[in-house]
């Protein structure tokens, strides 16, 4: 398991499937570490945020991902998928339904999401979590020829984006760093992710790739993530678009945030009420 210290200014975060992410929101945190964050930890390169609303005058995600659309298509086609004596995963009962797994997530409606203060683990904190936006388009054809490029055939897929922000307005946080844990889980296996393979696209960037059983056979669904914090004074907000290419139709991609504090972080095992928020990319 990796840690990243985040500060709060200038920083977009790594991809991980299962992630501590560490924010330090006070101005005093951010620094050093910024020319860094940038060069090394942000892969979708430097998405200052503006804390005047700038966001709107961000790429869209598909601009994003694509970077330049001055490219070929790999002439090496990605491999088919298998066969597989799997039952289709789609409306069968999966480990969230077998576990009693919440997905209590809703769109636009407020939770309380438990996070920690780094600098003194035992001191909880909270934040306001909020999915503002849930997408599922098809993929395009531009996207079609991103796939192609890395490796990966979209035909036949659905691009599906979950836009989620934690606001924290606790003055204990200030100057602090604030602790988070996010989390891609499988509806139906919630090991699929863990199992899942890391992969560099085009732009230098991760991606998760990973399988799942679904219409009969084994297929593949693929992970990108754009991420930041913005700081204020006695205020600090995460804000990530986490996008997911499926086959169309699956329903079992799972999003969201667990409390960092919790030591058995197996869902199967543990997955209390208020920390445990989940939501289902259905």
């Amino acid at each position: 398991m990796n840690v990243f210290h985040f500060p709060a200014r200038r920083m977009t975060a790594v991809t991980l499937s299962l992630t501590l992410l560490l924010c330090g929101c006070g101005s005093s945190s951010a620094g050093k570490s910024e020319s860094l964050a940038t060069s090394v930890l942000s892969p979708f390169g430097d998405s200052t945020p503006d804390p005047t609303g700038g966001d709107a005058e961000r790429p869209s995600i598909e601009e994003e991902l694509l970077g330049s659309s001055d490219f070929t298509p790999s002439a090496t086609a990605a491999p088919a998928a298998q066969d597989s004596e799997f039952k289709p995963a789609a409306g069968d009962v999966g480990d969230f339904e077998r576990y009693g797994i919440p997905c209590v997530l809703a769109v636009n409606e407020d939770f309380t999401c438990p996070a920690i203060i780094e600098k003194d683990f035992s001191q909880p904190s909270k934040g306001t979590l909020t999915v503002i936006q849930y997408d599922v388009k098809p993929v395009s054809e531009d996207m079609i020829e991103f796939g192609a490029k890395n490796g990966a055939d979209f035909n036949g897929y659905e691009m599906r984006v979950a836009t989620t922000q934690i606001d924290f307005l606790d003055r204990d946080t200030d100057g602090k760093n604030v602790s988070i844990w996010r989390l891609t889980s499988d509806y139906y296996d919630v090991e699929a992710p863990e199992n899942g393979v890391w992969h560099k696209d085009h732009l230098d960037r991760d991606f998760l790739e990973y399988k799942v059983n679904y219409q009969g056979r084994e297929q593949s669904v693929y992970f990108w993530i754009r991420s930041g914090w913005t700081g204020y004074d006695a205020y600090c907000e995460y804000k990530e678009d986490a996008i997911y290419f499926v086959p169309a139709g699956y329903d079992g991609v799972v999003r969201g945030f667990i409390n960092p504090s919790m030591t058995e972080k197996d869902l199967r095992k543990n997955h209390p009420d208020g920390d445990v928020l989940l939501f289902r990319l259905n």
